[in-house]
């Protein structure tokens, strides 16, 4: 009994530990989309206000002239990697 108790506490501890890495692992993951979304936010704004203030369009236009187009951003899942030898046996 004492046994299988220490088993299943060391068992404890291990997915306790595995859980908080892949706490940490998720909040790294959303830092970094955080960030890509910010600097593809910052790209679009930038693209806008240089449409904005280009030369005017030939044809004789006396106010800048802004082109309306749809952006689609496309962000790939991130596989996650495997342990590394460090999961018990299924």
């Amino acid at each position: 009994m004492q046994i299988a108790h220490a088993c299943l506490v060391d068992e404890n501890t291990q997915l306790n530990h595995r859980c908080r890495d892949e706490e940490a692992r998720l909040c790294h993951f959303r830092a970094a989309i955080q960030k890509l979304q910010k600097g593809v936010i910052d790209v679009v704004e930038k693209w806008e206000n240089f449409q904005m203030t280009e030369a005017p369009a030939a044809g004789g236009a006396d106010e800048p002239t802004q082109e309306k187009e749809d952006v689609a951003v496309i962000v790939s899942a991130v596989p996650a990697q495997e342990d590394q030898g460090t999961s018990a046996p299924q």
